[in-house]
């Protein structure tokens, strides 16, 4: 538990840390007075935007200070769920927040059906599901500290003797196991495949690939929810929608969109800044 409240700052480009006084500073004026600043670097951005870490600079600090040996994390109610934010430790700045109303979307889809969910984190999709009275709940996802944490929010949830959370590359789950279970609903929330419009053609190909294995463990009849959180794939006139198309086509399933979403409606998008469009989640119906 935390002694005060805490803001969570990604730093992503070599400009912020040239200029994190100011940022920092306009950051505090805008948020309640006594809130602590927990600065994340994301270390492979910045060194590809030219930023080289100085001893006294490190990954994660508050106030200044360095936390990397501490743990910051607090409780949280999501859709009257409960769940575990690690905040030094965790994915991004701890929390998918803005996969919010998707998730109770998933919630409200779930009863009866056998759910996969590629990618799990800390059990956000997966736990919404159970919560809605799935049959079966497995979720996938390559880090140790994320299945942990996964199955300790299960836990809290009172659903831990029924999810299963597995530590497997999802691309070598999928593979190895095509020929084995289908479910019912399938969860594929991956991490960014497109940094940026230079990297779309060969991201395309890994989400093509990625969406034809998921589509093909989706029962007859079945739903997917497919997203991408690459900006450049968003930002791209109907890119996702073609993605999806070619890998039906190349996975042999025909594919209905129920409908189309994108973050939660506190993540605003200024006219100014499209580039702040850049979560696209689209549920199918896969026959």
């Amino acid at each position: 538990p935390l002694p005060a409240p805490v803001a969570v700052v990604m730093s992503t480009a070599y400009w912020i840390e040239q200029y994190r006084p100011e940022v920092q500073a306009a950051i505090s004026k805008a948020l309640p007075s006594g809130t602590r600043l927990l600065w994340r670097r994301q270390e492979t951005a910045l060194r590809k935007d030219g930023w080289n870490i100085t001893s006294n600079e490190k990954a994660v600090e508050i106030d200044g200070d360095n936390s990397e040996d501490q743990q910051l994390r607090f409780l949280i109610k999501e859709n009257g769920l409960k769940f575990w934010v690690d905040l030094t430790g965790g994915q991004k700045t701890g929390y998918y927040l803005d996969q919010r109303e998707n998730r109770r979307v998933i919630e409200e889809l779930g009863r009866d059906k056998d759910v996969l969910d590629l990618f799990c984190y800390s059990g956000g999709f997966s736990i919404h599901a159970a919560a809605g009275g799935a049959k079966k709940v497995l979720g996938i996802d390559s880090s140790a500290n994320a299945i942990s944490l996964a199955r300790e929010n299960a836990d809290l949830n009172g659903f831990g003797g029924f999810v299963e959370f597995r530590q497997q590359d999802v691309f070598k789950f999928l593979e190895e196991h095509e020929q084995e279970d289908k479910y019912d609903l399938v969860i594929c929330d991956p991490p960014k495949f497109a940094p940026s419009r230079r990297d779309l053609p060969k991201a395309t190909r890994r989400y093509i690939r990625l969406n034809v294995a998921a589509m093909k463990r989706v029962r007859p009849g079945g739903l997917l929810l497919s997203c991408t959180c690459s900006g450049a794939m968003t930002q791209t006139r109907d890119a996702f929608i073609r993605m999806l198309k070619d890998a039906a086509n190349e996975a042999g399933r025909r594919i209905t969109v129920i409908e189309s979403h994108h973050a939660g409606r506190d993540h605003l998008v200024r006219l100014s800044y499209p580039e702040g469009q850049y979560l696209t989640a689209v549920l199918l119906a896969v026959q």
